[in-house]
């Protein structure tokens, strides 16, 4: 253990004897229960986690007895071990940053928290004795979402952090709605694709039906449609002309009916199966 956090483990277990040394104030806390929660990375009791980083002692105390009632507090006695905190399995829903610290300032600190991607949506709130307008406007342009002065009142900061944590909470429910929303915009794109690609085949389709109509409408050639079953369907007006039934005389009936006695059963044979495997087939009857 570093002497910063040798120092760190003093003062805190000051507090209470039942503080159990990681760098959290739990009350009671034992080794067992924190293996627990790092094995499934979430808080005790569903609690929310709240890290106070400050090189006073005297303010880390009052934080973390003022919110430890309602919130898993984390506590930091300067920039770099808060930094290492707010990476920690679970990580913080909000920080309480001091501005003026040794080594790494608060400012320094922000910067940091808002240009790394694993912790830039955590609500930082500044507490801290510069409050003049300027320091404040500063530390929002950082990122800070809000500015607590010293000294504070104590419903003051626990109305911040509570609205931080609602605002957080319907930030996260809108992503989620959001997500839902792509996702359904996805698949109704992926939808609209569908529909347009059939719209494109049937146009198609619809584009070779009226061509087939022209030709078995205007060939001088006698053409009959049979279904399945092999009963005629349509025969064109050629038809009519080359073999003399009516098309009222025909349809429903099967083509044997066409025999001119010419071809035997073999040539009809081969004449089905042709029609069987291409769909068409072209020749006297």
């Amino acid at each position: 253990m570093n002497c910063s956090l040798k120092k760190q483990r003093d003062y805190l277990q000051s507090f209470s004897p039942d503080f159990q040394f990681d760098g959290r104030w739990y009350g009671e806390y034992t080794q067992e229960k924190k293996r627990e929660q790092l094995m499934t990375n979430t808080n005790e009791g569903g609690k929310h986690t709240v890290l106070a980083i400050d090189d006073d002692p005297a303010t880390l105390r009052i934080l973390a007895k003022l919110l430890v009632t309602e919130y898993e507090v984390s506590v930091a006695t300067n920039g770099n071990d808060g930094l290492k905190m707010s990476l920690m399995s679970p990580m913080p829903d909000v920080i309480l940053l001091d501005v003026q610290m040794p080594g790494l300032g608060g400012y320094t600190v922000c910067n940091q928290l808002k240009n790394n991607p694993a912790t830039r949506h955590i609500p930082v709130i500044f507490v801290t004795s510069q409050a003049a307008p300027a320091a404040e406007e500063y530390g929002l342009s950082l990122g800070a979402v809000d500015y607590v002065a010293k000294p504070f009142t104590p419903g003051v900061v626990q109305a911040r952090v509570r609205t931080q944590l609602k605002l957080r909470g319907l930030i996260s429910e809108l992503e989620s709605v959001n997500l839902l929303l792509s996702e359904k915009l996805k698949l109704l794109q992926k939808q609209h694709d569908m529909l347009a690609s059939y719209s494109n085949e049937l146009g198609e389709l619809k584009s070779r039906q009226r061509l087939f109509a022209q030709v078995f409408e205007n060939t001088s050639d006698g053409v009959v449609i049979t279904s399945r079953a092999g009963e005629i369907i349509a025969v064109n007006e050629s038809f009519t002309k080359i073999c003399g039934y009516t098309e009222a005389e025909v349809l429903g009936r099967n083509p044997r009916l066409l025999k001119s006695g010419r071809y035997d059963d073999v040539y009809f044979e081969t004449m089905w199966e042709r029609i069987a495997h291409l769909g068409s087939w072209t020749g006297e009857i």
